[in-house]
C-alpha cells in the first residue's frame, strides 16, 4: 500500500471516530418550558456550590413580593453565609430563571410537570478555574 493510500485510510478511520464520538453526546441539550407561575410571596430551599464565591450552602429562602425578604442558613456553611451577606445577595427563583433564560448556562434543568428551574450551572469561562456557580432549587411554597 503506497504512503498516501495509508494516510487516505488512516485520514477516514480518524474521521469515522470523530463523527460517532461527536454524534454520541450524552448531554442532550434541555429547552426551556414555558416559565411557570409564581405567587408573589413563597419560600424556597436553594442549595449553592461550586467556584470561588460568596454564598455557599443550603438556605431557607423567604420571598415577599417579589424580594428576599429573609434567609436562614440549613448547614453549618449556609448558616454562617446567611448571617454575613445581604439579602440582595440571594436569588429568587425568578431571578435565577431569567438568568438560565439570557446566560447561556452550562446546564438547566427544569420540573416536566410545573416547567420551574430544579438546577442551574452557570460557568462564564469555560477554561477558567473555579468561576462555575451551581445552584438546586427544591421545596417551593407559596406563601398563604
Amino acid at each position: 500500500m503506497s504512503r498516501s493510500a495509508r494516510l487516505l485510510a488512516v485520514a477516514t478511520l480518524v474521521g469515522a471516530s470523530t463523527l460517532t464520538a461527536c454524534s454520541a453526546d450524552p448531554s442532550p441539550t434541555v429547552t426551556a418550558p414555558a416559565a411557570p407561575t409564581l405567587a408573589p410571596s413563597y419560600s424556597y430551599t436553594l442549595a449553592s456550590s461550586c467556584g470561588e464565591r460568596a454564598m455557599y450552602g443550603t438556605f431557607s429562602l423567604t420571598v415577599d413580593e417579589g424580594a428576599v425578604a429573609a434567609v436562614e442558613g440549613l448547614d453549618t456553611v449556609g448558616i454562617r453565609e446567611a448571617a454575613g451577606l445581604p439579602l440582595e445577595t440571594f436569588p429568587t427563583i425568578e431571578t435565577l430563571t431569567a438568568r438560565a433564560a439570557s446566560d447561556d448556562p452550562a446546564e438547566a434543568s427544569y420540573d416536566p410537570d410545573t416547567g420551574m428551574l430544579t438546577k442551574v450551572v452557570f460557568d462564564p469561562v469555560p477554561q477558567g478555574v473555579d468561576d462555575e456557580e451551581c445552584y438546586v432549587i427544591s421545596d417551593y411554597t407559596p406563601a398563604p
